[in-house]
């Protein structure tokens, strides 16, 4: 029996063609549903018959986990508690949206959590009731649908008992995939988030600031970055995928300005590359991110925590000592090579002492 092909509203869709379909996935049915990534196939996921009909239409074998879909993240933890802590960081940024998180299932292995930033998707998955799971409309190793009439003449589109048509996906890409185990954390899938933003969005950030962010912080954070990649065994480019990141601003800092060639020489001594650093603005969402925020002086932390009051207990000087680290901004080559030196032995005490990455 062919499925019934249903028009809807992507942005106000009408309650009875949801219900159609939430009524189809209740009974065990296929049904295909758009996203904003590309269109889905859904089956309801406590149904042993229904799953293994959403595989035969995919044309996948064996065991591969399916994604479950949830019309809310608050939903989404109620099934899976508390996530891995960057799993949880990249959900706070990214969901809803177009990305999904492959986490340890509490009844045993792994699975996947996707909360969809559309409104019909959603609608339907909160009128369904009960657990979804989902897949791109395609078979294994096709390019998904991306729209309603492409997915109603698929293969699945021909297994599906319904399929809600809201033209095209609004963003054509398929979901960017991200396993979390322990610490680790990698891309399966770069969808439509890229892969180093998604990274950047599940790491734990550690900001340095200084004044121009031209000398001090910058080296600060390339010092912090090799220090965490060295307790690892890694180098720094592996950093992010065990979810740490150091970066670095400034108080009164231009956007794009290189180190200064001092700061980078004093880099090159201490095994760190500045050569690539372009300078940006402190600001309130960047300080928000941050898991720590070190300062370089005293009257930097005064400046942030008058826009961010909030984070007073996670910006700290980086002196443990609570010394200022002295701006060598025109002061010549010695007065870098002491700020350097001093700066490496902060950033060595503050990670001994547990607070470079810890509480």
């Amino acid at each position: 029996m062919p499925a019934e092909v249903l028009p809807v509203d992507p942005s106000a869709p009408d309650p009875e063609t949801v219900g159609r379909a939430a009524r189809a996935l209740r009974d065990g049915l296929l049904v295909i549903f758009p996203t904003e990534t590309v269109y889905g196939l859904a089956a309801r996921a406590d149904r042993p018959d229904a799953v293994a009909a959403l595989r035969a239409a995919k044309g996948r074998e064996g065991a591969k986990p399916l994604t479950l879909h949830f019309p809310t993240l608050e939903e989404a933890l109620r099934r899976f508690g508390p996530l891995p802590e960057g799993a949880a960081r990249l959900a706070e940024r990214r969901l809803p949206g177009p990305v999904t998180l492959v986490v340890p299932d509490p009844a045993g292995g792994t699975a996947g959590v996707r909360v969809p930033d559309d409104a019909v998707a959603r609608a339907v998955l909160e009128a369904a009731g009960c657990p979804v799971v989902a897949t791109s409309v395609n078979l294994s190793g096709e390019p998904p649908a991306t729209t309603g009439a492409a997915a109603a003449a698929s293969e699945a589109g021909r297994r599906a008992a319904v399929v809600l048509d809201a033209g095209p996906a609004r963003l054509g890409k398929p979901s960017t995939v991200v396993r979390f185990e322990g610490d680790r954390v990698e891309i399966l899938r770069e969808g439509a988030v890229p892969a180093d933003e998604a990274l950047e969005d599940a790491a734990r950030l550690m900001l340095f600031v200084c004044t121009g962010n031209l000398c001090r912080s910058p080296l600060a954070a390339a010092i912090a970055a090799k220090v965490m990649a060295d307790r690892r065994g890694i180098g720094v480019g592996d950093l992010l995928s065990r979810g740490r990141v150091a970066r670095s601003a400034g108080t009164a800092a231009g956007t794009g300005n290189a180190a200064t060639p001092e700061s980078v020489a004093e880099g090159r001594r201490l095994g760190v590359d500045l050569s690539g650093h372009r300078s940006s603005p402190v600001t309130p969402t960047l300080v928000g991110r941050s898991h720590r925020v070190f300062t370089a002086e005293a009257s930097h932390r005064r400046a942030i925590l008058e826009f961010v009051p909030e984070a007073a207990r996670r910006v700290d000087l980086l002196d443990p000592a609570g010394r200022d680290l002295a701006d060598p901004f025109g002061r010549g080559a010695d007065a870098y090579g002491r700020m350097a030196s001093l700066a490496a032995e902060a950033v060595r005490r503050r990670s001994e002492e547990g607070t470079l990455e810890g509480g």
